[in-house]
């Protein structure tokens, strides 16, 4: 399997399982949009990108390795994130997942994941005052 055609088919797939997954909730109209309109139409929007992605998978030849250990490594972090955010919070929980995906990456930079770490740490706290007061930050 070509590169081009494995990110037409995660993307098509991806789309079309938010897109169905919003049809539980009422979509509604443009004027009064229901809690089903914008991911349903989100979704519409990445099954489109990814058949432009598989129109050009006819002319890709770049083969995809499949890596299973960096797979399984990057799984286990995001359900690391999640045990960490039950008992400490969404900002750690955050952070360990920053840290551990960059732990994956065979050409980890210390210096990036600070940067990235900062970065993410103020979005986080923005996000928590700014949308999700119910979420606990720590």
């Amino acid at each position: 399997m070509n590169k081009s055609l494995a990110v037409a088919l995660f993307l098509i797939v991806s789309g079309a399982t938010f897109s169905i997954m919003s049809l539980d909730y009422r979509i509604g109209t443009p004027d009064y949009m229901g809690p089903g309109f914008f991911p349903f139409f989100i979704g519409l929007i990445v099954c489109a990108i990814g058949s432009t992605f598989l129109l050009d998978a006819r002319r890709d030849d770049t083969r995809v390795s499949a890596n299973y250990a960096v797979g399984i490594k990057l799984l286990a972090s995001i359900c690391g994130s999640v045990i960490v955010f039950k008992y400490t919070g969404m900002l750690v929980a955050v952070l360990f997942l920053v840290w551990t995906s960059a732990l994956i990456h065979p050409k980890f930079n210390i210096k990036q994941t600070l940067y990235l770490s900062a970065a993410v740490s103020v979005l986080t706290v923005a996000m928590k005052y700014s949308l999700m007061e119910t979420m606990p930050l720590w």
